[in-house]
């Protein structure tokens, strides 16, 4: 696995290489994480959760720097990243001989935890938005629909929902340009 510094330098020799669409990707990314109705936490706590979905251990590692400078805490992330764990872990409602196959109370209250009232280190509000987040990224159907009942109970804004899945969206293809460095050292760049 490359390093940190190696995925940089190989990104770098990739924008020299193909600087028109690589730069379409960075111009949505940069429009992404500026401004916005998120606050630089939230938003880099949501990033941390969301890099569980992707499976990009770059993203993992970078927006785990960026959230620490927003001011989050290692508690903060991981509990976005057991609240990124629960939603896609949970079996799929249709699936009544798989729902059956989790019928324990542990499995309960580990597949109900982003949407109970149970808060540790996030607030409820956090919660929530990493649930749709996260539920943009998997696509998952059912889970959009329940986080967004979720926040209408707590008041969370039309703009503040359409945020979180850009956030998705965007770490979706960083992970996917992410692997651009594999592409050139395979090729032998």
């Amino acid at each position: 696995m490359a390093t940190y510094q190696e995925v940089r330098t190989n990104l770098g020799k990739a924008l020299k290489k193909a600087p028109k669409p690589f730069r379409k990707y960075r111009n949505f990314a940069d429009e992404v994480w500026s401004g916005g109705s998120l606050d630089p936490k939230t938003k880099e706590i949501i990033a941390v959760a969301v890099t569980h979905v992707t499976k990009c251990s770059y993203c993992v590692d970078y927006h785990t720097k960026k959230a620490k400078e927003a001011g989050a805490s290692v508690e903060e992330l991981v509990e976005a990243a057991v609240i990124s764990a629960s939603i896609q872990a949970y079996p799929l409602p249709d699936d009544e001989e798989h729902l059956r196959e989790f019928s324990s109370l542990s499995a309960e209250e580990f597949f109900t935890y982003p949407i109970n009232e149970d808060c540790f280190h996030l607030d409820g509000k956090t919660k929530t938005l990493i649930g749709l987040s996260i539920s943009y990224a998997l696509k998952s159907r059912y889970h959009i629909a329940l986080f967004k009942e979720q926040a209408v109970i707590r008041s969370i804004s039309e703009e503040e929902i359409k945020e979180t899945s850009r956030i998705a969206s965007a770490l979706l293809a960083g992970a996917a340009i992410r692997h651009i460095d594999e592409v050139l050292l395979a090729y032998g760049e």
